[in-house]
């Protein structure tokens, strides 16, 4: 993929799992990433404001890509061939009677020739003279466990396991999917793929398991937030924050990025700290709640008072200062916070 190709261009690499039987980590990758290629969306219905979010790709791999690491989805995602954002990676392997599945989500950071980076949270203040700048809530994820019915195994376990049909619901079966194919368009439980070799069909998607993965929604919402549809980004971070499945680690960091995205889908500075405030509630101690938390606070005190009073200023200071112990002494974000109050106070004697 050449530079000019990839602007703006956000892509998921998704690669065969690991797997000993043959076929099956190709399949439920397939399947997996079909899922998330379906909550694409050029722009949302109905567009008075005439967005666009750009072009979102999904990358399928009949192989693994030697992948088994977040560092080695992150060395093979630089390939000027591959050029992703995110790496959907990891293994299927028995145990007991069935098969497990491990998803795994790599986000590595590294120029990638996009003019714009909506996934990095950066914020300037007092007419850029003080810039704070939040990452993603962390660049590596794994995701609970799946684990498949027999008949799913028995299903997938064929290198040509996926049928193509001539109708969403079914209909004929025209061919099969093969390593290689192109994602067409999509109806509400199957979609239309043009195959390297053979005739184009419909691929029906059934759950995987019997609950529903939110490795899905997750990493469906994480493309949404590196594409700038915040209000499509909300709306599947709300079903992570809302499972009972979901590890908290996870909803925290979904509750986080979803309270972020509404303020830049037009949510008010207020509700958005209140949001936020909620969110990091869900580990008051961890570094990335306290940071998102003090970013939600800043740009709400930028929207409402061009010259904050210095008494507002002391309050966010003694804010922080109770939660400072969760950041090292040279921590970045936190030199930059203190730099812009700093900068607050001699724009606004």
């Amino acid at each position: 993929m050449s530079p000019a190709a990839a602007q703006d261009t956000v892509t998921l690499y998704a690669p065969a799992l690991a797997s000993e039987r043959p076929g099956l980590g190709f399949a439920v990758s397939a399947v997996v990433g079909l899922q998330v290629w379906q909550t694409l969306r050029k722009a949302p219905t109905p567009n008075p404001a005439r967005l666009s979010f750009g072009d979102g790709v999904v990358i399928w791999d009949p192989v693994t890509a030697g992948i088994d690491s977040h560092e080695s989805a992150e060395a093979v995602a630089r390939k000027a061939n591959i050029g992703a954002q995110l790496v959907l990676w990891g293994k299927a392997f028995e145990f007991g009677d069935g098969v497990v599945v491990q998803l795994n989500l790599t986000l590595p950071r590294y120029h990638d020739f996009r003019e714009r980076t909506p996934e990095v949270w950066r914020f300037a203040w007092h007419e850029g003279r003080a810039v704070l700048e939040a990452d993603l809530p962390s660049r590596r994820y794994s995701f609970e466990p799946i684990v498949l019915e027999r008949s799913v195994v028995e299903r997938y376990s064929r290198p040509d396991a996926i049928a193509l049909f001539s109708q969403p619901e079914g209909g004929t079966e025209v061919g099969r999917l093969g390593g290689r194919f192109l994602a067409l368009r999509s109806g509400p439980d199957a979609v239309f793929v043009r195959p390297a070799q053979g005739r184009d069909g419909w691929v029906q998607l059934p759950e995987l398991a019997a609950n529903r993965s939110e490795a899905v929604d997750f990493v469906s919402a994480m493309l949404r937030i590196y594409r700038a549809d915040w209000e499509g980004a909300r709306a599947l971070f709300a079903r992570v924050v809302e499972s009972p499945a979901a590890p908290a680690a996870l909803r925290l960091d979904a509750a986080l990025l979803r309270a972020r995205a509404g303020l830049l889908a037009g949510m008010s500075p207020a509700a958005m700290v209140a949001e936020m405030e909620s969110a990091a509630s869900l580990s008051p101690h961890a570094r990335r709640g306290v940071l998102y938390e003090g970013m939600a606070r800043i740009a709400a005190e930028a929207s409402q008072h061009r010259c904050p009073r210095a008494e507002r200023l002391d309050g966010l200071e003694q804010w922080l200062d109770g939660r400072a112990a969760v950041f090292a002494a040279d921590d970045r974000w936190l030199q930059q916070w203190r730099q812009a109050l700093e900068s607050g106070r001699d724009a606004c004697p």
